[in-house]
C-alpha cells in the first residue's frame, strides 16, 4: 500500500500497471449459478481487456451469494499501435480512368484518412486479389476511459438460467437491462480511482433517474456485526475490500469458506466425502459467513434406517449425517450464516424442522411394513410407466421374464435364476409405498429394506441397488458392497431393467436430443455399460438376443421392427461405451477409436474392450515413436487394400527380398495370441523395420496382376495381425489421410 492507502504503483516491461477492482453486489443469487457466473466474468473481462490492448495479468475472481468480485493488473493506458483497415476490392475502388471511386472515398472518410493515403494491396500473402487499405496510427487511451466503455457490455453479456426484469436501464444504446437478480451496489476502481458506471431506472420504456452508480463503497454482511448502524465501508484496493469484508462477517474466497466448513464438519466427527463433499460445496455458496451447527435427533427416531435418516437430512434439509451419539441418538451438521453466538438457536431451529420431517417418515415406515413387498406388485397396475408402454406392473412382469431368460442363456445357476426373477418382479413395488411417495429419492432403497422381512438377502440387495449404477466412476456405488450370488443377482436385475427401458423408448422412437433427456435414457445406457464393465462376472450376454426377447414381450406396444431396434440400441450403447471410456480417461481419443473399430464386436464383451484399450495405451506409451510409424504404415496399407478381395499369400511369388522378410516377420508375430492384446501389440511393434523396408522398396500396385494380388494379400495379412485388438490406422495423424498405390 502507498502512504495514501491506495494500491502501490507497479511497472511491467517499462509500462505503468494499475490494479482494477470490480465488485457487482446483488440480491442473493442461487448458489448453483455462482461458479458459472464467476467463470463468465473472468473470461469476458480477460477477452475484452486483451482486445483493448490493456494486457490483463493476474486476473482473479471471487464470489459469495451477494457479490462477484474481479481484481486484475492492467496497463494504465493502451499501447499506441498501427493498424491496417481493409476496404472494398480494387475493381470497385477505382473507376475506368483510374480515379478513386465513391466507394473508396466513403471508406477513406470512415477511416479518417485522406484519399492519397489509400493503397491497393492483397489481403493475404501470395494472393493476386487487391483491396483498398488504410494504415492508421492509433494513440492509446487511458485505461479508465476504456473500461468505462467496456463495463456496460460486460454487465449485459452475462448468461443466466433465468433472467429477471428489475426495471433497469443501461445507457449503452440497448436500453432495458435484465440481470439474474437486482444489482444493489457497484465498486469499480482503477488504482483507487472510480471508473464511472451507472445503472438507471427504466420508466415507461425509457431512461429514468440514476439507480446504482459505481463508487468505492462496498457492503458487508446483512446482519453482522450485531448492532452496527452502517454495514457499508469505503475501499481503495482489493486488499482493503478483502480485509473490510472479513471484519464484517463476509469470507470472500469460496475456497476459504469450503475449508472452514470442512474443518468444522470433521471436528464434529463427520466425513466430507461423496455426497457430503458436494453438499459442502453447495453450503459454501449459500452463505457469506458459514457457521456449521450440530443438531441432535431424539432417541425415539434411532430405529429408523440410516438410509431414511440420510435422505431426510441430506435431500430435504441439506444436512450431513454425523456419527450417532453415545445413547444412539442420530446427529447431523447443518449450515447457517449466523455468528458463533447464534449457533445454538440455529441448531435448535434445524432440529425442530428435522424432527417434524422424521415424524412423517416414521409414520410412513411403520404403515408400509404392515404389507409384504410381494403383495404390492398388483398395485403397480395403477402406476403408468409410459402411456405408450403400459404400467409398472407390466414392466415388472416383463423384466422378471427377461431376467429369467437371460440367466438361462448365460448359464447362471438355478438359485440365481429364481432369485433374479423374484427380485425383478418386486423391484418396482416400493413405488406404491407411502415412504417413496413422500421421499422419491428412496426408490429401490425402501424396496430392499422392506424385502428383508420376507426375502433372502440376495433378493433384497438386488432390489436395493437395481437403479444403480448412476455414476461413471468404477468405484461408484454399488462397487464393493456386493459379492457372490448377491452381486450376480443384482447385475442381472439391474441390466434387464435398464435394457427394458431402452428397448421400450427406442422402440417407440423416443431418443435423447441435445441436452434433453427427460426419461434418463443416457443414464440407463451408461448403467448398462457400467454393469457389463464392472459388475458382470460370467459369460457376456448377447444383447441382440435380449432385444429380441424384450421386443417379443412388449408386443404391439413397440412398433419398430426387431432388427431396426437392435441396430438402434447397438448404436446408442456404442456411444455410451465411448462416453464411459472417455470419462474414465481409459485412453486417448484415438486409442478409444482404434479399439472400438477393431474387427471385434465391442458390445460382444465390453470387458474385452477395456482390456484391449488398457493394453494399447500401455504398450503405445512404451514405444510411442514406433507406434506413430506403424500407424501411418497401417493407414497406408488399409487404404491400398480397401475394396479388394484377396486370397492366401503365395511365397513362391515373392520377387523382392523385402516381401519375404515382411512375411517372415508377420508369421513370427502371429505366434503371439490375440487373446493377450499386450503380447500381440508388442509383437506387431517388432515388425516396424520390415514394414518400412517393404514400403520403401516394393511397388504394391505392380503391372503384373500376380505380383499385385500377392502383395495385396501380404498387406491384408499384415493388417489382420492386429485387427482383433485395434485398428492401428486410427492412431495416424489426420495429415496421413491420402491414399497411396505405391
Amino acid at each position: 500500500m502507498s502512504k495514501t492507502g491506495g494500491p502501490r504503483k507497479r511497472r511491467k516491461r517499462g509500462r505503468a500497471v494499475a490494479e482494477f477492482l470490480f465488485e457487482i453486489g446483488f440480491e442473493e443469487m442461487p448458489a448453483p449459478w455462482l461458479k458459472g457466473l464467476a467463470d463468465q466474468l473472468l473470461s469476458k473481462f480477460t477477452a475484452v481487456a486483451a482486445d483493448e490492448q490493456l494486457a490483463p495479468q493476474e486476473v482473479r475472481v471471487f464470489w459469495t451469494a451477494r457479490r462477484l468480485v474481479l481484481v486484475a493488473q492492467v496497463n494504465e493506458r493502451q499501447e499506441d499501435r498501427t493498424v491496417v483497415e481493409w476496404g472494398p476490392a480494387a475493381k470497385i475502388a477505382k473507376d475506368a480512368a483510374g480515379n478513386w471511386s465513391k466507394a473508396a472515398e466513403g471508406f477513406a472518410k470512415k477511416q479518417g484518412v485522406p484519399l492519397d493515403a489509400l493503397k491497393l494491396a492483397p489481403k493475404a500473402e501470395g494472393s493476386s486479389d487487391l483491396y483498398v487499405s488504410a494504415t492508421k496510427q492509433i494513440v492509446g487511451r487511458p485505461t479508465g476511459d476504456v473500461l468505462a466503455g467496456a463495463l456496460p457490455a460486460i454487465l449485459r453479456s452475462f448468461n443466466f438460467a433465468k433472467r429477471m426484469n428489475w426495471d433497469a436501464w443501461l445507457d449503452d444504446g440497448r436500453g432495458a437491462f435484465e440481470f439474474g437478480r437486482p444489482i444493489q451496489w457497484l465498486v469499480a476502481l482503477l488504482d483507487g480511482e472510480v471508473v464511472p458506471l451507472t445503472i438507471f431506472d427504466a420508466v415507461g420504456g425509457a431512461k429514468g433517474a440514476a439507480r446504482v452508480m459505481a463508487g468505492r463503497r462496498s457492503l458487508g454482511h446483512r446482519f453482522y456485526p450485531r448492532g452496527a448502524s452502517d454495514r457499508g465501508f469505503d475501499v481503495r484496493s482489493f486488499s482493503e475490500l478483502d480485509a473490510g469484508l472479513a471484519a464484517r462477517f463476509v469470507i470472500l474466497d469460496p475456497a476459504r469458506r469450503r475449508d472452514r466448513i470442512k474443518w468444522n464438519v470433521e471436528a464434529a466427527g463427520g466425513e466430507v466425502a461423496g455426497e457430503a463433499a458436494h453438499l459442502v460445496q453447495e453450503w459454501a455458496d449459500l452463505v457469506e459467513y458459514p457457521t456449521v451447527v450440530v443438531g441432535s435427533i431424539p432417541p425415539e427416531f434411532a430405529d429408523l434406517p440410516d438410509e431414511v435418516l440420510e435422505t431426510v437430512l441430506a435431500h430435504h434439509q441439506k444436512a450431513i449425517t454425523l456419527p450417532r451419539g453415545k445413547d444412539g441418538s442420530p446427529r447431523f451438521a447443518a449450515i447457517s450464516g449466523c455468528d458463533d453466538a447464534g449457533a445454538v438457536n440455529a441448531a435448535q431451529g434445524q432440529e425442530r424442522v428435522v424432527i417434524a420431517r422424521l415424524k412423517d417418515a416414521r409414520f410412513f415406515y411403520n404403515e408400509d411394513r404392515k404389507r409384504t413387498i410381494e403383495s404390492r406388485v398388483d398395485d403397480l397396475a395403477a402406476v403408468t410407466f409410459h402411456k405408450g408402454l403400459g404400467t409398472y406392473k407390466q414392466k415388472a412382469e416383463r423384466i422378471s421374464l427377461l431376467a429369467t431368460n437371460l440367466a438361462g442363456h448365460v448359464g447362471l445357476s438355478a438359485d440365481i435364476t429364481t432369485a433374479a426373477g423374484r427380485a425383478a418382479l418386486f423391484a418396482k413395488a416400493d413405488l406404491v409405498t407411502l415412504m417413496v411417495r413422500e421421499f422419491p429419492e428412496l426408490q429401490g432403497v425402501m424396496g430392499g429394506l422392506y424385502a428383508q422381512a420376507t426375502e433372502p438377502a440376495g433378493i433384497a440387495q438386488a432390489i436395493r441397488w437395481h437403479y444403480h449404477p448412476v455414476a461413471v466412476e468404477p468405484d461408484a456405488a454399488p462397487a464393493g458392497r456386493l459379492s457372490g450370488e448377491a452381486l450376480e443377482t443384482f447385475a442381472l436385475v439391474a441390466l434387464v431393467d435398464k435394457l427394458d427401458t431402452l428397448i421400450g423408448y427406442l422402440g417407440i422412437g423416443v431418443t435423447p436430443s441435445g441436452s434433453s433427456d427427460p426419461y434418463g435414457l443416457r443414464r440407463a445406457g451408461q448403467g448398462v455399460i457400467r454393469i457389463l464393465l464392472d459388475f458382470w462376472t460370467g459369460k457376456a450376454p448377447n444383447l441382440d438376443d435380449v432385444v429380441a426377447d424384450g421386443h417379443r414381450l412388449y408386443g404391439a406396444s413397440v412398433s419398430k421392427p426387431t432388427k431396426e431396434l437392435q441396430s438402434a440400441l447397438r448404436a446408442f450403447l456404442l456411444d455410451r461405451l465411448r462416453g464411459v471410456l472417455v470419462a474414465r480417461n481409459a485412453g486417448s481419443s484415438d486409442e478409444i477409436d482404434a479399439v472400438l473399430d477393431a474387427r471385434v464386436d465391442p458390445l460382444a464383451d465390453v470387458r474385452d474392450v477395456a482390456k484391449r484399450l488398457h493394453a494399447l495405451s500401455a504398450v503405445r506409451s512404451e514405444q510411442r515413436e514406433v507406434f506413430a510409424a506403424l500407424a501411418e504404415a497401417f493407414k497406408r496399407a488399409k487404404n491400398i487394400v480397401a475394396g479388394t478381395k484377396v486370397g492366401a499369400v503365395d511365397q513362391a511369388a515373392f520377387v523382392e527380398g523385402a516381401e519375404g522378410l515382411l512375411h517372415a516377420a508377420i508369421v513370427k508375430a502371429e505366434s503371439a495370441p490375440a487373446a493377450d492384446p499386450a503380447s500381440r501389440l508388442r509383437a506387431v511393434a517388432a515388425v516396424r523395420g520390415e514394414v518400412d523396408s517393404f514400403f520403401k522398396s516394393v511397388m504394391v500396385m505392380a503391372d503384373d496382376p500376380v505380383l499385385k494380388t500377392n502383395r495385396l494379400a501380404l498387406l491384408s495379412r499384415l493388417l489382420n495381425l492386429v485387427y482383433e485388438v485395434a485398428d492401428l490406422s486410427k492412431l495416424a495423424s489426420p495429415a496421413g489421410d491420402s491414399a497411396t498405390s505405391s
